[in-house]
């Protein structure tokens, strides 16, 4: 299977565990990945998640015309609301439909952040209120704004 064709791409991929994981993918090359990590293969990575060559069943490009993700939000998602750091550079990234699948799972059940400390939350709100007023697409504003509603009526 050659990754570098995927590089930049939309995916979904499958793990040999038959876990599925959808986005925006970056390359790395055997050599990157020996040097910076100790790892002697190449692999893909979603976001902070690295999928290494020999873990990969299978790979298919995502073709978002066609709005084929499989839901609103995934796996990816679900692992990265568990720390602020994560969840902010998932909602930093410069890959909108992260941005809304992020926000759609935090929306979904919001209490998924119940985790974060106080501060953390502190920070979370305040990127949310950021977002509503840089963000010049509505969707995103919109789901900032359930967002903001639901917290400030607990």
């Amino acid at each position: 299977m050659d990754l570098k064709k995927f590089d930049g791409q939309c995916v979904q991929i499958i793990d040999d565990d038959g876990n599925v994981f959808e986005g925006f993918c970056e390359y790395c090359d055997q050599e990157f990945n020996e040097c910076e990590f100790g790892l002697n293969e190449d692999s893909l990575e979603i976001l902070n998640y690295k999928f290494l060559k020999s873990t990969i069943k299978n790979i298919f490009p995502v073709d978002l015309e066609d709005n084929s993700f499989l839901e609103g939000y995934g796996l990816l998602e679900q692992e990265n609301s568990s720390s602020y750091d994560v969840l902010e550079d998932t909602l930093l990234c410069e890959h909108i439909e992260h941005v809304c699948r992020m926000l759609n799972y935090l929306i979904a059940d919001p209490l998924k952040i119940k985790n974060l400390t106080t501060n953390d939350c502190q920070k979370l709100f305040k990127l949310l209120k950021d977002f509503i007023l840089k963000n010049e697409d509505q969707n995103i504003t919109d789901r900032c704004n359930r967002l903001l509603d639901f917290f400030e009526k607990k």
